[in-house]
């Protein structure tokens, strides 16, 4: 049967995929090497969205394996064409010399074209190498104060605790801390930082004490942020900052009013914030079984395989161990599979609909 061959102007939808597109260029780029800035820049691209991580690694997947995949006829002439003489090892380094990056990106959208199209013999697919992942740790120590309060230090800061029973008061005399608050307004819980003070009943905030400014970063509720009673002969102005807002207190010389400026982030910005506070898993072309079984380690929630099938398909990118939904958001877009909450705490995943 003759194989029909591909309308590459008709068909080729990946091009005018914005996401899609975006993947490729950054594969792209960083196959001939990222800078700092730009591998800075990749990583907020990464995480600001599931599917940009999904899509990445689907096209990683696919360039990967470029030099096996000549086999197929599509691919060879592509080949061909592009290196002009048949020098594997050359492939890269010429593609990415052809026009640039964007030129490279088309190419690595063709590829993965074609690879969806003209599925590899299982034996072209095998890893050089057993499939792993890597567990990142978090950086935190976790305190319980005598009310219930949790907080969760990063590294070696430190936090000096004084309750009375008309306020609970805390003073971070170092580095970083996450507080979730157990509510009483009977007794206001308080932050002291230098000359700062940061009032909430029930919430969860982030204080940062850098060497330039204090950073206060509220995940839940609202909080007071003010000059602390007695740092100053008048009144001092009172910002509210509320979830997803961050105030920044540059640190004057002594005797100088404070500065609060108080912005959003994006829920990207927050998770870049407090990624010293999660387990993170980085999979890079790991069966989806192994990355099932390291997720249902760390979570209340259970993940389970429903087809055999499906256990050995390959996955990559990097996730919160406890971002459950993330990941399996990753999963239905990137390798085939679709996801049927039963219960409360399962998730199964199933062979997408064809």
């Amino acid at each position: 049967m003759q194989r029909k061959q591909p309308n590459f102007s008709a068909d080729f939808a990946p091009a005018d995929d914005p996401v899609a597109r975006m993947a490729a260029i950054w594969l792209a780029r960083r196959d001939r090497g990222l800078s700092t800035a730009e591998a800075e820049e990749f990583g907020q691209w990464e995480g600001a969205d599931p599917r940009h991580a999904a899509e990445f690694a689907r096209l990683k997947a696919a360039w990967q394996f470029f030099d096996r995949a000549k086999a197929i006829p599509e691919l060879a002439e592509l080949a061909r064409r592009i290196e002009a003489g048949n020098h594997p090892s050359r492939s890269r380094r010429i593609l990415l010399t052809w026009g640039g990056a964007m030129a490279a990106a088309a190419v690595v959208l063709l590829v993965a074209w074609i690879a969806r199209r003209n599925p590899l013999p299982s034996d072209a697919v095998k890893p050089a190498v057993t499939a792993d992942y890597q567990v990142v740790p978090n950086a935190a120590r976790q305190l319980r104060l005598a009310d219930g309060s949790v907080v969760e230090l990063h590294g070696d800061s430190e936090v000096r605790a004084d309750f009375t029973p008309v306020e609970r008061r805390v003073r971070l005399l170092r580095g970083e801390a996450h507080f979730v608050v157990t509510k009483n307004p009977d007794r206001p819980f308080i932050v002291a930082v230098e000359s700062m003070a940061v009032r909430a009943v029930g919430t969860a905030f982030n204080v940062n004490f850098g060497s330039a400014a204090i950073e206060v970063l509220v995940t839940e509720g609202k909080v007071q942020v003010e000059e602390a009673a007695g740092s100053r002969q008048e009144p001092s102005a009172v910002s509210l900052v509320v979830a997803g807002q961050r105030a920044i207190i540059a640190r004057e010389a002594a005797g100088s009013p404070a500065k609060v400026a108080v912005d959003s982030l994006t829920p990207a910005e927050i998770e870049q914030t407090l990624a010293w506070k999660n387990t993170w898993f980085v999979f890079d072309r790991t069966p989806l079984e192994e990355a099932v079984e390291a997720f249902n380690r760390h979570s209340v929630q259970r993940i389970v395989v429903g087809d055999a099938l499906l256990r050995g398909r390959r996955l990559g990118g990097r996730f919160r161990a406890d971002n459950v939904e993330g990941f399996v958001r990753m999963v239905e877009l990137s390798v085939g599979v679709r996801a049927e909450h039963r219960g409360e705490n399962q998730i199964v995943l199933l062979p997408a609909a064809r």
